[in-house]
């Protein structure tokens, strides 16, 4: 049996991120030579917390410490992701980064490396097979969406050579490509090796469905040789599919995948073509898209949705149901069902991240027991504030040094923690911005619009605070092969 190589241990991966970043600033060839950040020790903090300021100043490391001993206080903490992350305590649900964390390209490898140091209890990622018979992490059946060319050429990915797969760069949340070829299934599995912990399952959602026994053993056998069992498991909305990796692997988890509910596709086309109607990039691809939706049309044709005893019954009781939050609501008994067959029950949507999270707290105050898992495009802190606002709590007396961490320590339990450069105004004026959007008064006045939020920003972005948070990412290439790290244990 296949025995993998010494793993980085949980206490040493901190270090893992903060090391590469060191030893890529000594790899330019320039001949003046930046300073070298500076790892800030003695802070307590969890294992995936982030320990070096963008900021590499006296006053940015004053910031910056200030800030997480400010977080600390409060029971939080910045992640080596960005997210903001919580240090005691219990969430009602764990939460799944959707196709790896939402600030960087989907399904890119920094998306992967970042989302298992960000908080979240695991991540999930699509794979497809390409026409020279490649495993590629990719969602779309084409290009053009979260993977290009810089010409502006598409694809389907299935017909795609493996020279075509290297000329693509991912595109990152903001539209732009970010110059980075996406990602091989095997650099992905490795990544989740190097980076993940044993507690943080990879949820490896296969798209292709026509592939052969041989195509998938060959996908099984890359994850057996770099993760540990349990440490990743399979899903797919095809149960042709599912039942030759039963095959292949008789102990693996195996999630089938419920077609997303019809009220959802609809809205998702009717979002889909509002924004083709006021966006000059959709309008110019707008037939791509109609011809990608039929795909996709053709894709969930005649899938059925099999009942929790039906596959049970098929492959085993290491199964589950992976169900859009719409059918879930509104089938009260999917729940009950699944755990009655000692099944997991798994949420997702394809209608935004708020709407998944307006509907699982709209289940928890209905007293409707929430999904084992949500599969999210949020930090895991955002929808466990929530649900568990005991999580946040109020400063244990610590004194902050600076402007930094005095807005931290002066925000309510329900603000959202992500936008402290916005919170610094609103606090100014005795209100700030909730995890809901809304804006408040710090006495808990009547709620304003969302709209507040975005008009308020707008006028304050060019006079920005003079405070160096650290709440963006460092503009790091985390595309290199991971580093390991191996420390010693106590015994």
């Amino acid at each position: 049996m296949f025995s993998p190589p010494s793993r980085v241990t949980t206490l040493s991966r901190g270090l893992l991120v903060t090391t590469i970043a060191l030893i890529q600033g000594c790899s330019s060839t320039d001949k003046v030579t930046p300073p070298q950040p500076t790892l800030e020790r003695g802070l307590g903090l969890p294992a995936d917390a982030k320990l070096i300021s963008n900021h590499n100043s006296a006053e940015g490391r004053e910031m910056f410490r200030d800030m997480q001993l400010a977080l600390k206080s409060r029971n939080l903490y910045q992640t080596m992701g960005g997210d903001i992350s919580y240090i005691k305590g219990q969430c009602p649900i764990d939460v799944i980064a959707h196709r790896g964390s939402s600030n960087y390209a989907e399904n890119s490898r920094n998306a992967i490396q970042m989302a298992a140091v960000s908080g979240f209890d695991g991540a999930e990622i699509d794979v497809m097979l390409t026409r020279d018979k490649d495993w590629v992490v990719h969602h779309d059946i084409e290009t053009g969406r979260a993977t290009a060319r810089s010409d502006g050429k598409r694809y389907r990915v299935s017909r795609m050579k493996s020279s075509e797969w290297n000329s693509l760069s991912g595109r990152s949340p903001d539209g732009t490509l970010d110059g980075y070829r996406p990602a091989y299934f095997n650099e992905a599995v490795n990544d989740w090796y190097h980076y993940a912990t044993i507690e943080q399952p990879l949820n490896i959602e296969i798209k292709t469905s026509d592939g052969s026994m041989e195509d998938l053993f060959k996908l099984d056998e890359m994850a057996r040789q770099s993760l540990p069992y349990r440490n990743y498991f399979y899903s797919s909305m095809d149960m042709d599919v599912l039942k030759k990796m039963r095959e292949i692997n008789p102990s693996v988890y195996l999630g089938y995948v419920w077609e997303a509910h019809s009220t959802s596709v609809a809205k998702f086309k009717k979002d889909a073509k509002r924004g083709m109607r006021s966006d000059d990039y959709y309008q110019k691809n707008k037939k791509n898209i109609d011809r990608a939706f039929a795909m996709e049309g053709r894709y969930r044709k005649h899938k059925p949705k099999h009942s929790a005893k039906t596959v049970k019954r098929i492959l085993g009781p290491n199964s589950g149901l992976h169900v859009d939050i719409r059918s879930y609501r509104q089938y009260a008994t999917i729940y009950s069902r699944a755990k009655a067959q000692g099944m997991k029950v798994v949420t997702y949507t394809i209608n935004g991240t708020d709407y998944h999270q307006d509907q699982l707290v709209s289940l928890a105050k209905a007293g409707r027991p929430l999904p084992d898992e949500a599969i999210m495009d949020t930090s895991k802190f955002s929808i466990c504030q929530q649900l568990a606002p005991q999580l946040v709590v109020q400063s244990n007396g610590y004194q902050p040094t600076t402007l930094a961490g005095e807005t931290v320590a002066g925000l309510p339990n329900d603000a959202d923690f992500h936008r402290l450069y916005e919170q610094i105004d609103y606090l100014k004026d005795g209100h700030y911005i909730t995890n809901r959007g809304l804006i408040r008064s710090v006495s808990y006045s009547k709620p304003a619009s969302v709209k507040g939020v975005k008009k308020r920003t707008q006028t304050t972005q060019s006079a920005k605070p003079a405070v160096l948070f650290d709440i963006q990412d460092e503009d790091l290439n985390l595309s290199n092969d991971a580093i390991s790290i191996s420390m010693p244990t106590e015994k």
